[in-house]
């Protein structure tokens, strides 16, 4: 039974050399055979679905394939009956047969794809990541289609007579409260390469060693020391190993609460727990496989990812059950981002971007439709941060950054514009091929208790500014507090007071723009302190 409450958007980033949805890198277009092996396995940490198409097929039949999940555990699928191919449509990418698998294939076996009963005709398999991360937001995702009817004199009273489709982009908005880890999408999404930071930055700097390398072959493992109060993420590096392996924790989390995870590794590595860790009880590290490896395991109380203006940001696979449909849309790229505030309500943050495709998964016949066919993902723990918590910082340039406290804001709104054009070729495809970034900006509004006229001044000289606002959460451990912190080098371009008799006293509505500037290189700076999301975060 249908229902939008059961709702949920999950999303993977995608490579940064190859975004959006990869065209034939499953199967490339080629003749219906009975069998096939795959042209290139999924990739990705959560493996990929298999977008199947069949083209110009003369008998009906299926698509089956046969394969592991990212955990080794068999799956296959296979298509629903595929009708004879529909020669009505107007071309062949719009007659195909169109399905995107339920599973996520980790692997596809050797000969893992065939055919049955399927005559005549082509097929292609493309991939599809899977969704890594729940988003806490909602969704507005909508497709749209290009629309040509020519204007012909036919000798005919009736205007069309021949609309077709040209390109299909797809309009993507979500809209969700500011949180200090889930939101962290945000800025990866809109303004960061995969480069910028390349080394994120730890509380405490360097993290506290809470296992000295020892041999995994004396599993099961005790720490050494304890995480801090009032708990760490975990930093588990395994060296000389000559193997896979997994590593499972059992132990309590800040709450008190009772916790395990398993992190598998693909071998010598750094590798991050999910959860954080008050305790972690004797003979609670369990090893398996790592052969001839050591285990060291160390504890942050969270990480600090610098961000600034860059022309590569990553791209996302958006996964979206409405409660009815599920639907996938590679290539999310992002060109605004927007954070809304006032002191006495929540926190907006505000996503605008474009979409590659939006694919249906599983079979588009079921009537009625029932149950998610998108990812299972983990519920995020992390509370939003209140406005309220939040202090403004207005400094000369001669200063730091957040010295002099400017306490008269009462609401206010930063917006990130990165325009792009999502560029369409002819591939014989619908969807764009590539999206290229322009130059960012960065602007703010915001209303003012109107006191002195200190700012006024600054308007009039046209002087620039340090403007910070920090937005406050938890402390995570030994006085460090999650917390979002924007500094921009601010000019104003309005001042506007506003005073009349109902009013109990004026304010001031201001807004201006970001200006680069040489003390902090860039327009704007975001630092994202103390998150709880580890640097794997977009692999």
């Amino acid at each position: 039974m249908a229902s939008a409450a059961n709702g949920s958007i999950g999303f993977a980033f995608e490579p940064t050399a190859t975004p959006g949805e990869r065209i034939g890198f499953i199967l490339a277009y080629g003749n219906v055979t009975t069998t096939a092996s795959a042209a290139n396995q999924p990739s990705g940490s959560t493996g990929m679905r298999c977008h199947i198409l069949v083209y110009n097929n003369t008998a009906t039949g299926t698509v089956t394939i046969t394969g592991t999940d990212i955990n080794g555990n068999a799956i296959n699928e296979t298509t629903p009956t595929i009708p004879i191919f529909a020669g009505n449509a107007a071309t062949d990418e719009q007659g195909r047969f169109d399905y995107l698998t339920t599973h996520v294939f980790g692997a596809i076996n050797a000969s893992g794809i065939t055919t049955t009963g399927l005559i005549g005709g082509q097929v292609m398999i493309n991939g599809v990541p899977g969704a890594r991360w729940l988003m806490p937001a909602t969704a507005k995702i909508t497709p749209k289609y290009g629309e040509f009817s020519p204007k012909e004199h036919r000798a005919l009273p009736d205007l069309n007579t021949h609309k077709i489709q040209t390109v299909k982009d797809v309009d993507i908005q979500f809209d969700t409260t500011l949180y200090p880890d889930s939101s962290l999408f945000a800025p990866f999404a809109l303004v960061n390469s995969v480069t910028n930071p390349s080394t994120w930055a730890s509380s405490p700097s360097s993290p506290t060693s809470l296992l000295a390398a020892t041999p995994v072959s004396g599993s099961p493992l005790s720490l050494t020391t304890q995480p801090t109060a009032p708990g760490m993420k975990l930093i588990l590096v395994i060296a000389s190993a000559s193997a896979s392996g997994t590593i499972t924790l059992s132990g309590t989390n800040p709450d008190g609460e009772s916790i395990s995870e398993s992190i598998n590794g693909s071998g010598n590595g750094t590798y991050y727990s999910t959860m954080a860790y008050k305790s972690i009880s004797a003979s609670d590290i369990v090893v398996t496989g790592f052969t001839s490896g050591t285990l060291a395991v160390t504890g942050v109380f969270g990480w600090n990812p610098t961000f600034f203006p860059s022309l590569n940001p990553f791209s996302l696979t958006t996964e979206w059950y409405t409660g009815t449909d599920s639907v996938a849309v590679p290539g999310c790229v992002f060109e605004e981002l927007s954070l809304d505030f006032e002191v006495d309500k929540e926190f907006k943050l505000s996503m605008k971007g474009l979409g590659q495709d939006y694919i249906y998964l599983g079979n588009r016949s079921t009537n009625p439709l029932s149950g998610q066919q998108t990812s299972n993902l983990a519920q995020p723990v992390d509370f939003p941060l209140p406005v309220w918590n939040g202090e403004v910082f207005i400094d000369p340039l001669s200063n730091s950054p957040g010295t002099t406290q400017f306490g008269d804001l009462i609401k206010g709104k930063i917006t990130f514009k990165a325009p792009l054009e999502a560029l369409h070729k002819l591939t014989t495809r619908q969807t764009y091929a590539v999206a290229y970034r322009k130059q960012i900006s960065v602007e703010f509004e915001g209303t003012a208790d109107y006191t002195n006229l200190l700012q006024a001044e600054q308007f009039r000289q046209d002087f620039k500014q340090y403007l910070q606002f920090t937005f406050q959460g938890r402390n995570v451990g030994a006085g460090n507090y999650q917390a979002m912190n924007v500094i921009i080098p601010f000019k104003f371009n309005k001042f506007d007071v506003t005073s009349t008799p109902e009013m109990a006293a004026p304010t001031v509505d201001f807004a201006g723009i970001g200006e680069y500037d040489a003390g902090i290189g860039a327009s704007y700076k975001i630092v994202w302190a103390n998150t709880r999301t580890a640097p794997n975060y977009t692999s």
